[in-house]
C-alpha cells in the first residue's frame, strides 16, 4: 500500500478513535441530565418542561389569563373610608385557578398610588367573580380612580376543582337606623367542611347601578348546616332594597 494511503488510513482511524473517546466522555460525564428547565420534552413530561415528573401545569394553546369585565370602582363608606370592587372572569372553560394574588391600587391626581391593598383569591372554570376590599381607610376627597391587577395564578384542570354547592334562602334587605342590612341564610350542600365562606352584598339603585358593597365571612361551615348571615352598610342615597345582590364564594 502506498505510503500516502497508509497515512490517510491511519490518520482517519486515529481521528475516529478520538471522536469516539470524546463522544463517550460527553455522554458519560458532560451531557446535562434531562431536567424541567432544559426547554425540551423529555423524561415523562406531557409538554416542554411541564407535566409528568415536573409536576407543573401544561397550558393549552388557547389558554387566556384572568380578565377584567369592566373598570374597577370605589364607593363611599364615609369621608375617610371607601370600598373597592372589581369584576373579573376566568375565560377558560376547562381550567380553574386555585390561587391567584391581586392588588387594588387607589390613585389620586398623580400616577403614584395613595393606597395599595393586596390579597389572594381563586376562580372556578368559566367563573365570573366580584372581588371586594371593603372599608379601606383613605381620604375620600383624594380618590380619583382604582386599578385592579391580578398576578401569579396557579392553574389546574377544572375536574380537580369543582364548584361547591351552596343554597341561599330567605334573603332580605332592610333599613336599620342609619344603615342598610342584608341578611339571610345559607345551606352547605356539600359533604365537607369549608373553613371560610365569603358572603358579599352588592347594593344597587333602581337603575341597577352599583352604589355600595360590603361583606362578611362564615367560618367552619359544616356539611348540611344552615348558617345565618348579616351584612351592614351605611345608608346609601337612592338605594333600592329589592335590587340587592348576594354573592357566595368559598375555596374547595
Amino acid at each position: 500500500m502506498p505510503r500516502f494511503k497508509k497515512q490517510v488510513l491511519y490518520g482517519g482511524s486515529f481521528l475516529l478513535l478520538i471522536i469516539f473517546i470524546l463522544g463517550w466522555a460527553y455522554f458519560s460525564y458532560l451531557k446535562p441530565e434531562p431536567s424541567c428547565s432544559d426547554k425540551k420534552k423529555n423524561q415523562n413530561e406531557e409538554g416542554i418542561d411541564c407535566g409528568g415528573i415536573c409536576g407543573n401545569f401544561c397550558f393549552p394553546v388557547d389558554f387566556r389569563p384572568i380578565e377584567l369585565i369592566r373598570d374597577p370602582s370605589f364607593f363611599k363608606v364615609d369621608s375617610k373610608h371607601v370600598s373597592l370592587i372589581a369584576e373579573i372572569q376566568n375565560p377558560n372553560g376547562h381550567l380553574a385557578t386555585t390561587n391567584f394574588s391581586f392588588e387594588f391600587k387607589v390613585f389620586g391626581k398623580s400616577e403614584t398610588p395613595i393606597k395599595i391593598i393586596s390579597g389572594e383569591s381563586f376562580l372556578y372554570s368559566g367563573e365570573i367573580k366580584t372581588i371586594v376590599a371593603p372599608n379601606v381607610e383613605v381620604d375620600l376627597s383624594k380618590v380619583e380612580r382604582v386599578e385592579f391587577i391580578p398576578a401569579r395564578s396557579l392553574w389546574i384542570e377544572d375536574i380537580n376543582f369543582p364548584r361547591p354547592n351552596f343554597k341561599l334562602q330567605n334573603k332580605k334587605t332592610s333599613f336599620l337606623g342609619g344603615n342598610i342590612v342584608a341578611e339571610g341564610n345559607i345551606i352547605n350542600g356539600e359533604s365537607q367542611v369549608f373553613g371560610e365562606v365569603e358572603v358579599i352584598a352588592v347594593f344597587k339603585n333602581q337603575a341597577r347601578t352599583k352604589v355600595g358593597v360590603s361583606r362578611t365571612v362564615i367560618t367552619n361551615f359544616k356539611p348540611d348546616e344552615t348558617r345565618n348571615f348579616s351584612i351592614i352598610h351605611p345608608l346609601v342615597e337612592n338605594v333600592d332594597l329589592s335590587a340587592t345582590e348576594i354573592l357566595i364564594y368559598s375555596r374547595r
